[in-house]
């Protein structure tokens, strides 16, 4: 089997070669010799094409190989070493702008090895072998070509012609790296070239590339753009993304190589210029964007208004559309729903959970519904103060709308005069999800989520001293008489909740001192020790916040994101899971009762959490807080 590309079009070059020999040799009467000639004028003539970049495409693949091999085959006999044609070779390839030599360069390369010497000799094709000298001398000045490349674009396409030469270090040096879960940032500009080369051709990382695993700052983000136009799902949210960099994804969004179809670029502040460039991207004909998530971007007025043109724009891909977390409001529903309205617009999905939107912007909803109903399928609107009229606007617009409802569940809360709704349509328009409607879901009275928990004493460290009921966690000075248990933490100052949580669930917490850690852990975490296996937040199966007088840090798995928002002498925070998506977040709670967004974490849960408190020093304190 081919072990490299030079070697499968060798094997490929010698079946076309034989087919041909069949079908016009014998009546030609052409022998070996003169089969060669022919390849060689052949590639003589394919090589005066590619230097005149006309030879591009990937169906011109074999004629660039076969002017590789004619150029080898006549240059290699005049030039010693070979090392001084392959010098020359890479610093041609590496002066055009468009990277055209590139894969001439590597055939050139893998055809100089004596592996490829042995296949060639059918061809009855004579070039120069490359001794091991040359061959160490040509991969160390691509080595060291790659460290002075200033574009990453091009640095990246010189690891190919190492394979070729069968010097595979760099990619095994930065495959190690990666598999510790080191930044990017760290890396020498060779090693952050190889490591884009490893995600450019690594399926796993295509699937889903999650950028924040490599890079926060603007150089690693700009040096990673190929592989996030190359991957078919992006995760950029909480990446500090720029204007700069909005311009450059703006750039690969209207790029004909562009392969993404899923962007989240939640939890970031993108301003006015951000988005639009962002949506200049989108509203290109080249755009493939499907799926599109901007979750806690503080979108203003000029940002509604053009999404709002993107999704009347046409012809436009995108299906799915997430503004949850943002003060769109009835007036930024109003932009928006004349988008929606249009008939050009072809989104399937809406989402504008916690957006504030009120009765009024049912009333926009309704008409832009009606306006253009045959596309919309699910239209979330949890966490709002529709009102009762404004769920009753919305369900007699999609059964005017014909949509068949095949499921209506509906809970009214007395105290806070708020309807709970969940519809499900079964025609074009399922599921409307109004499901959670109020102004939040911490507000008093509404208690359909909200969790009844109770530390659990045997899971306590024997400094730490439970009082109110088991609602509230204080660190001592001395050991607590408490019994020996196997899941009590011994190191440590933690303790856990007794109850497993699963589902939709929110609770609040108040706490006093230095510093406070709480968060959701497995059952699994460890108890006894100095690990961090015993740490909520510092392994795999738990995700924490640590709180401070000069703010906030969200842990997982040890790796800390210092969040930059500020405690502003605020004691308290709110905890909101939802367990079947995979989201957990942290609010700071003013003593007004207004909510601020620290943190949320999304990931895969596959056990109930117990929520657990860890307290830090002496008079330290953590505390459950009762609800109304």
């Amino acid at each position: 089997m081919p072990k490299t590309l030079t070697q499968m079009y060798i094997h490929f070059l010698a079946h076309q070669t034989a087919q041909m020999h069949v079908k016009y040799c014998k009546e030609e009467q052409l022998d070996s010799h003169g089969n060669n000639k022919v390849i060689m004028s052949l590639g003589k003539l394919a090589f005066q094409q590619l230097e005149k970049g006309n030879l591009v495409t990937p169906k011109e693949n074999l004629n660039i190989f076969i002017s590789a091999t004619s150029i080898s085959a006549s240059c290699l006999s005049r030039t010693k070493p070979v090392s001084k044609l392959h010098k020359a070779a890479v610093n041609r390839a590496l002066q055009s702008n468009n990277g055209h030599l590139d894969l001439f360069l590597r055939f050139l390369l893998g055809i100089s090895l004596e592996s490829s010497q042995v296949l060639l000799k059918g061809l009855k094709i004579q070039v120069e072998t490359c001794d091991p000298q040359s061959q160490e001398e040509s991969i160390k000045y691509i080595k060291e070509k790659i460290k002075q490349i200033p574009h990453l674009d091009r640095c990246v396409n010189p690891f190919p012609c190492l394979s070729e030469l069968n010097d595979d270090s760099l990619v095994d040096e930065i495959q190690s790296y990666m598999n510790t879960d080191s930044p990017m940032d760290q890396c020498s500009p060779a090693q952050s070239a190889c490591m884009v080369f490893v995600l450019l051709t690594s399926q796993k990382h295509l699937e889903q590339f999650e950028l924040r695993k490599y890079s926060r700052k603007e150089e690693g983000l700009l040096m990673l753009l190929p592989v996030l136009k190359a991957s078919r799902s992006d995760r950029l949210n909480d990446c500090k993304l720029t204007k700069g960099l909005c311009q450059a994804l703006s750039s690969a969004l209207s790029s004909t190589s562009l392969e993404l179809h899923d962007l989240n670029i939640s939890d970031n502040t993108l301003q006015d210029s951000g988005i639009d460039f962002l949506c200049t991207g989108l509203q290109s004909p080249l755009s493939r964007l499907k799926a599109l998530t901007l979750n806690r971007c503080s979108l203003t007025r000029k940002c509604r208004e053009n999404l709002a043109s993107v999704l009347s724009c046409h012809p436009s891909p995108l299906r799915e559309l997430d503004l949850s977390n943002n003060d769109i409001e009835d007036s930024g529903v109003l932009l928006l729903c004349t988008g929606l309205g249009n008939v050009h617009c072809n989104l399937e999905i809406l989402r504008l959970s916690f957006c504030c939107v009120t009765e009024k912007g049912c009333g926009f909803l309704a008409v832009a519904v009606k306006s253009n109903p045959s596309h919309l399928k699910e239209l979330d609107l949890s966490y709002n103060h529709l009102g009762e009229l404004g769920v009753k606007l919305l369900t007699e617009t999609l059964e005017e709308c014909r949509c068949e409802l095949t499921k209506l569940s509906q809970q009214i809360s007395a105290s806070a005069s708020f309807l709970q709704i969940l519809i499900l349509t079964a025609c074009s328009c399922p599921p409307h999800s109004v499901d959670h409607n109020s102004e939040c879901w911490f507000i008093p009275g509404l208690t359909k989520y909200t969790c009844d928990l109770k530390l659990d004493p045997d899971t306590a460290h024997k400094l730490l001293i439970l009082s109110e009921d088991d609602r509230k966690v204080t660190q001592g000075t001395e050991e607590q008489h408490y019994p020996d248990d196997p899941d009590r933490f011994d190191h440590w100052t933690e303790v856990l909740f007794k109850q497993g949580l699963t589902g939709y669930c929110n609770w609040k917490v108040g706490w006093e001192g230095n510093w406070a850690g709480l968060g959701v852990t497995y059952r699994g975490i460890g108890r006894k020790g100095v690990g961090n296996n015993c740490v909520i937040g510092y392994n795999r199966m738990s995700w924490g916040l640590h709180c401070s007088a000069h703010g906030y840090a969200a842990y997982h798995n040890i790796k800390s994101i210092a969040i930059p928002v500020p405690s502003a002498g605020c004691r308290k925070v709110a905890m909101y899971l939802d367990w079947e998506a995979g989201i957990l977040s942290f609010y700071r709670v003013s003593s007004g009762g207004s909510l601020t967004h620290i943190h949320t974490f999304y990931t895969t849960f596959t056990e109930p959490l117990y929520p657990g408190f860890r307290v830090w020093d002496y008079g330290s304190s953590l505390t459950l807080c009762q609800s109304n």
